[in-house]
């Protein structure tokens, strides 16, 4: 059967491009890189701050985007899928970091090394709010030895 109506072909087309664009939206990485563009930048005391004064408001702005964090470290963990977990400001109410797997493997011994009270800044993908902020598919930018306080 030979399909002769004109509009038939526009029509597809029109479909196919559709089709394309909601694919490419969703087949966008959704690891952080050094790369990846950051929508905000902001302290984890603030970020803590923001979400806990008003989660509704905080997780519109914040969840699903990639955010670059910076505060102390409480401590270091790994979870049950063997994934690297930094815990900035406190390990109860604070910033839940975990590490890209990619990145964890190949900086085992950076994160590990990381200690209590060391300033780092790293991004990743707030995924919302619970006992503490959750990121995932941290990296991390930088570590600096002495808190931004200590320093001046």
């Amino acid at each position: 059967m030979k399909i002769t109506n004109p509009h038939f072909a526009q029509f597809s087309g029109f479909i196919l491009l559709i089709s394309l664009i909601i694919m490419s939206q969703c087949i966008q990485p959704n690891t952080p890189s050094e790369e990846t563009s950051v929508k905000f930048t902001i302290s984890a005391a603030d970020l803590y701050d923001a979400f806990s004064r008003n989660d509704n408001n905080s997780g519109q702005k914040y969840i699903n985007k990639i955010i670059e964090v910076s505060g102390p470290v409480a401590s270091i963990q790994t979870d049950s899928s063997d994934k690297s977990v930094i815990f900035l400001l406190d390990d109860l109410f604070g910033i839940r970091c975990t590490m890209d797997s990619a990145y964890s493997a190949s900086n085992v011994n950076k994160i590990m090394g990381l200690s209590p009270g060391e300033h780092i800044r790293l991004k990743g993908k707030c995924l919302g709010f619970q006992t503490d902020v959750l990121l995932s598919e941290c990296i991390m930018l930088e570590i600096n030895q002495l808190s931004p306080s200590a320093e001046e």
